[in-house]
């Protein structure tokens, strides 16, 4: 029971948090060439998020071009055609001041993680706090979801962030990105687990 609790149905989560941040309002559609963020449906990286350019837009769907995604034995770029949804801008940097239990957080697995797969290195993989900060060692101990793997990451922007959803609107009364444009965005709702394996939210 414990283990459903930290490795939830993915894909069907992560389709519910991106329909409720967009509150049933088309997003604002993006420009070719835009850098952007492609969340995975395929088996064995469901939610992870792989950098992407747009190349183009049509129908409902973007072909986008992956940055760290290749043809198989191949050193051409893959590309694909993905529906508006599952696309989204680059989310802001934040600085960490702290996490706790039961955050929604995103990692990046270390260099010498085990896996033969360079792409997964360079994906952003949900995950869930299951112990408390690490301060003096600037660490916190996660699950990834959907899986029997623990990690301990350091809380850098380079490889651990706070989970969070795009709204799919420009922001008017904001102060610009370095993008030069400024989005909404909402944070995933903190998922607090108790040792008896059951779960509530904030």
């Amino acid at each position: 029971e414990r283990e459903l609790i930290l490795c939830p149905k993915v894909i069907k989560e992560s389709k519910d948090r991106i329909a409720l941040a967009l509150n049933g309002i088309p997003p604002t559609i993006l420009e070719p060439e835009s850098f952007v963020e492609v969340i995975s449906h395929d088996l064995g990286t469901e939610g992870f998020r792989f950098v992407a350019t747009i190349i183009n837009h049509k129908d409902g769907k973007y072909l986008v071009a992956y940055r760290d995604r290749y043809l198989p034995n191949s050193h051409e770029q893959l590309r694909e055609w993905v529906f508006v949804s599952r696309v989204r801008p680059i989310p802001p940097e934040k600085v960490i001041l702290s996490v706790g239990v039961g955050d929604r957080v995103e990692i990046k697995l270390p260099k010498i993680a085990a896996t033969a797969d360079k792409e997964v290195l360079c994906a952003w993989i949900p995950a869930t706090v299951i112990a408390e900060e690490n301060t003096e060692d600037n660490n916190v101990l996660v699950h990834l979801d959907r899986s029997h793997v623990q990690q301990t990451v350091f809380l850098e922007k380079d490889v651990f962030r706070l989970r969070t959803e795009w709204t799919g609107q420009r922001l008017v009364s904001s102060r610009a990105s370095r993008t030069g444009v400024a989005w909404g965005w909402e944070m995933w709702p903190s998922l607090k687990v108790h040792k008896e394996g059951k779960k509530r939210r904030k």
